[in-house]
């Protein structure tokens, strides 16, 4: 239930910001909107507000803004096609835009209320209660020095080890209150990750406004080059990239839950950058597709039949549809 209650408050905040975007912008920009929706599928909810439709559909998998004028049978004042291209390019951006500014709020509060995950020390900041570190006595303020007679300086040191060694007892040597001790911990399995993990966080570090604003830049910019740098590796085939889906997304929403309230916002503003990236990808039926048409036509002065173009999409957001399913069912299989 918890799994499933994190689940719909992360994709319901970062698909209602993203719609906002393209709602806000279209609204800016002169278009007329006729739905605002959260979800896909049959209508659950529904109501008038102003001059749109408001609406809540079962399947809580995405949403989208329904605009007068996007095909070519609807034409008149306020219609989307019949817009500039510049603001045509401005109202399907303003999604990825939101989701970015929204990782860039979400990480700052963390920051400033929360800290700042130090990584250049291997000094532990929470414990996740009943995991592994737990069971084994480690506590926030350890100081992890050695794993298994190998030093360790930086987190990431830590991370690896771990990550490669699930199931094994490794002893640690740790420095509490000036007295070093040792303790044996063995990494559970963690299937959506594929990784071992013992359930512990880094040392946080507090920061004032200008801090915490800095150290959120740098971290948004940090994992949009993380994505950037994954699906480069990704095309290029120089690396094997899994690709997670809904069920993948709900385990690792869960998880983020229990670890407190701080760990479910940093999920919600990485999640909320990936989306961001997803939707840029050049593909028709997402935003960057719908971008790319347009860029072509500011380029070259020359405009695709939009009927054409509707097909197109029409046909990516089916691909993507069966592509979604086959990634959810592979991530349901995963789990038995």
């Amino acid at each position: 239930m918890v799994t499933v209650f994190a689940f719909l408050i992360v994709i319901g905040i970062v698909v209602i910001v993203h719609e906002f975007g393209h709602f806000w912008f279209a609204k800016r920009e002169g278009v007329k909107v006729k739905e605002f929706a959260i979800g896909f599928g049959p209508v659950i909810f529904s109501k008038k507000k102003e001059d749109f439709m408001f609406s809540i559909r079962l399947l809580p998998l995405g949403g989208f803004v329904r605009l007068f004028g996007e095909t070519p049978e609807e034409f008149g004042e306020g219609s989307f096609l019949e817009s500039s291209p510049w603001s045509r390019f401005k109202i399907i951006s303003a999604g990825p835009l939101m989701n970015f500014l929204l990782a860039l709020f979400i990480f700052y509060l963390v920051f400033a209320l929360n800290g700042y995950p130090n990584l250049n020390v291997c000094k532990i900041g929470g414990v996740l209660p009943n995991g592994p570190a737990e069971k084994a006595g480690l506590r926030p303020g350890d100081q992890v020095l050695a794993i298994d007679g190998i030093k360790v300086v930086k987190w990431e040191d830590l991370a690896r080890i771990i990550h490669n060694r699930p199931g094994e007892k490794l002893t640690l040597e740790i420095l509490r209150n000036g007295k070093k001790i040792f303790l044996e911990v063995v990494p559970e399995y963690a299937p959506q990750l594929k990784v071992g993990l013992i359930g512990v966080t880094p040392w946080l570090e507090k920061y004032d406004f200008l801090g915490s604003a800095i150290y959120a830049t740098r971290y948004t910019l940090g994992v949009s080059y993380f994505m950037l740098s994954a699906l480069g590796k990704m095309l290029l085939r120089k690396e094997e990239v899994d690709i997670r889906g809904p069920v993948a997304v709900a385990q690792l929403a869960g998880q983020a839950t229990k670890s407190g309230l701080y760990s479910l916002l940093s999920f919600i503003g990485i999640i909320s950058v990936n989306l961001a990236f997803i939707n840029l990808f050049p593909l028709p039926a997402l935003d960057g597709g719908r971008l790319l048409f347009i860029a072509f036509e500011m380029l070259f002065r020359k405009r695709l039949d939009p009927k054409y173009e509707g097909i197109i999409h029409y046909i990516g957001f089916i691909v993507l549809i069966v592509l979604m399913l086959f990634v959810t069912y592979r991530d349901a299989m995963s789990l038995r």
